[in-house]
């Protein structure tokens, strides 16, 4: 095993922002004394997506052979949010009196990160340099990801850590409405049951749906690392929204994590859009409409102190879109309000299709002519 002060010297600082990433693993101590366990691994990613595995293993000769090469893609955004992380972790200042618990013998890797310019950075066993569980962390992100356990990565640790069971909860207040949504999906019932319930109209819904695979690919996906849940920070100028979610995931080790917050762009959870990409397309696919799930209002953002709201609409009898002023808070995405329109101010029902908060000076456009929204048209007495 190396000494630290070797490894202390090896790594410079990450600079810049990672395009591609390359990570090449050997355990030569332990595939040497455990037939079939891999001897060595490369794992590269673009921010493209394009992602290339391949593993090697000591043939029946004794001889190194490799027995896979996977090349394929995987979406963009979630590409960029693990170089995101590896720019993050690499690239943070570094403490020399924090290290890590050392390397095991025989166990060695190597990793090239290249940022936008294309200036190489390589690191070498710098578990010395980073703490330990950043290098964990990074292995967790990657397996859950691309749903391979057996991937060494930095920590060499396969054990796993999968959600068998998974809740989401979404809740819109209104003056006399509380509208509700619940997701759960089960892995071992192979299962997925979606609720909604309407106290202002009574209505309410539920669907269950039974399929093997679909659900346990779902719930490997929901496995990422717990940096995949993390909200964005709430600045402290912000407005409380009406809008609120809860998720709760129970771990096939017993563990249980929950999270809560406002659901708005700026505060849900980082990986809320491919969870909702994941289970409107591999699961429900337009069999029950979910708000949660609706990608439009995951993009509506956060309003802050001082900020008013404004609404592009969608006017029923032009089809034009137009900007108006909304004094009401609680009016959303895709409801039906009325608006006046032209020098009379005809009262004409239009429909909500965007969102924004500006303050006044700050708007993309004029404001002297902004009229206001009426009044939402289920409101209406």
């Amino acid at each position: 095993m190396k000494n630290k002060a070797e490894l202390h010297k090896v790594i410079p600082a990450f600079e810049g922002h990672a395009v591609k990433i390359v990570l090449q693993t050997a355990d030569s101590e332990k595939s040497s004394i455990e037939p079939g366990y891999p001897t060595r691994q490369e794992f590269s990613l673009t921010s493209k997506g394009k992602l290339l595995i391949k593993k090697w293993e000591m043939g029946d000769t004794g001889r190194e052979c490799q027995i896979e090469k996977n090349d394929t893609d995987i979406v963009p955004d979630i590409a960029e949010f693990i170089l995101e992380r590896f720019t993050s972790v690499f690239s943070a200042k570094k403490n020399p009196n924090k290290f890590g618990d050392g390397l095991s013998i025989g166990f060695e890797w190597k990793l090239e990160m290249v940022n936008e310019e294309g200036t190489s950075f390589k690191f070498v066993d710098s578990v010395a340099l980073l703490p330990s569980d950043a290098l964990s962390d990074l292995s967790f992100l990657i397996r859950r990801i691309t749903f391979q356990s057996d991937l060494l990565l930095f920590d060499c640790d396969m054990s796993g850590d999968r959600i068998d069971s998974f809740v989401m909860e979404y809740t819109k207040e209104r003056k006399d409405e509380c509208y509700k949504e619940k997701l759960v999906i089960e892995r071992e019932e192979h299962k997925l049951i979606a609720t909604t319930e309407n106290s202002g109209n009574g209505e309410s819904f539920m669907m269950e749906l039974k399929n093997n695979n679909l659900i346990s690919d779902s719930l490997n996906f929901l496995s990422t690392n717990i940096q995949l849940w993390k909200t964005r920070k709430i600045p402290s100028d912000s407005m409380p929204s009406s809008k609120t979610y809860k998720i709760k995931a129970r771990f096939d080790s017993g563990r249980i994590f929950s999270q809560s917050g406002f659901f708005t762009k700026d505060t849900l959870p980082e990986i809320w859009s491919g969870i909702a990409t994941l289970i409107e397309n591999l699961i429900l696919k337009s069999r029950v409409f979910l708000e949660a799930l609706d990608q439009d209002r995951i993009d509506l953002p956060l309003q802050r102190k001082g900020e008013k709201m404004y609404c592009t609409v969608m006017l029923h009898d032009s089809q034009k879109e137009s900007t108006y002023l909304c004094e009401d808070e609680s009016i959303d995405y895709d409801d039906v309000v009325m608006v006046p329109v032209g020098k009379s101010d005809k009262e004409t029902e239009a429909t909500v299709v965007d969102i924004q908060y500006y303050k006044d000076g700050k708007t993309p456009f004029k404001t002297e002519q902004i009229k206001k929204i009426i009044q939402r048209i289920d409101s209406i007495d």
